[in-house]
């Protein structure tokens, strides 16, 4: 149904953003999806059930759009869709690397981005379903994984940030332990690290230069607050609480919030915390430059290599000389 025809729908109702990748195989629409226009606001575009017919496909094509919209009582059904294509993508025989990366990474940010809006337990179950399926995928074809560090992107820094930790992490985890129960609780870890700072206060996360001593002192209440709200999601795997707690705890005693050192922090936040380094050392910020791979690697070996275990940055490393080998 062409959506122009029909009058359009201003922000009386919350609307959640799809990216336009993820609906390029799919025959129906699983939601209502609407475009946006300047004129008349959000306009119904497909209705839920109708045939993705191709002239619809060419119309947003040449019109150069990016993304559609769901209605925000709808993302749980769309959430479902996106697991689901991970899943049936992890097991099409005919699907390269790249293909699988690209979906698993579309899910994980849509999922990602979810919990970060509303943390409820219905946004953490449904990512926590995705990350196992992307966990799947990398274990059916292991070069997943390194096809995924192609796809970390920069956008708002906290959502993008969070996802590509959840990438880089995932990643490393894979090269160390095989162990599918272990892995999916380090994944699901990683991807909800910095969960906590959905309590921090806005201008804090937005903030556009260097820290103050007041800004830092709400900042560093972010791993504890990570905490609370896991348990008010009922969620209680040791693995993924050590790593929403320890992520910025450091091998020499530097990090936060306790100072632990060494062996009193879990291996799996210290897997989260190399993750976390390198992609704010390689992240655009207004107030420094943006370290190349290489810069940000050389950086974390001469200048803080004491901050973590040296046998597990050793792999980390080892990650992007095989991503270079693949491309």
């Amino acid at each position: 149904m062409d959506s122009l025809q029909h009058g359009g729908l201003f922000a009386t109702e919350s609307f959640v953003p799809v990216d336009l990748r993820s609906l390029g195989d799919c025959d129906v629409a699983m939601c209502d999806l609407y475009r946006f226009t300047s004129q008349h606001g959000y306009v119904l575009f497909l209705s839920k059930h109708a045939e993705f017919a191709d002239h619809l496909r060419d119309q947003l094509i040449m019109a150069k759009a990016r993304r559609l919209y769901i209605r925000a009582e709808e993302a749980s059904e769309y959430s479902h869709y996106m697991t689901d294509r991970v899943r049936r993508f992890a097991d099409a025989p005919d699907a390269d690397s790249k293909e699988r990366a690209e979906v698993a990474y579309q899910a994980v940010h849509f999922l990602v981005d979810r919990l970060l809006d509303a943390p409820t337990p219905e946004s953490y179950e449904q990512l926590v379903e995705g990350v196992t399926a992307t966990v799947y995928m990398a274990l059916q074809d292991p070069t997943v994984a390194y096809a995924l560090l192609a796809h970390t992107r920069q956008g708002s820094y906290m959502y993008s940030h969070t996802v590509n930790v959840g990438v880089y992490g995932t990643a490393l985890a894979l090269q160390l332990n095989q162990d599918d129960d272990w892995l999916n609780s380090v994944a699901v870890g990683l991807f909800v690290h910095d969960i906590g700072k959905t309590k921090i206060p806005a201008e804090v996360l937005a903030w556009p230069g260097p820290f103050s001593a007041a800004h830092w002192a709400l900042m560093k209440q972010h791993p504890g607050l990570g905490l609370v709200i896991l348990n008010g999601l009922g969620q209680h795997d040791p693995i993924v609480r050590s790593i929403v707690v320890q992520h910025h705890e450091r091998n020499d005693g530097s990090g936060y919030p306790k100072g632990l050192m060494g062996p009193k922090i879990s291996y799996e936040a210290k897997i989260c915390a190399m993750a976390d380094t390198f992609d704010a050392l390689t992240s655009k910020r207004s107030y420094r430059d943006t370290a190349t791979t290489f810069q940000a690697l050389d950086t974390m070996i001469k200048e803080m290599g004491d901050e973590f275990d040296r046998e597990m940055l050793a792999s980390f490393v080892k990650l992007f000389r095989r991503e270079s080998r693949q491309e």
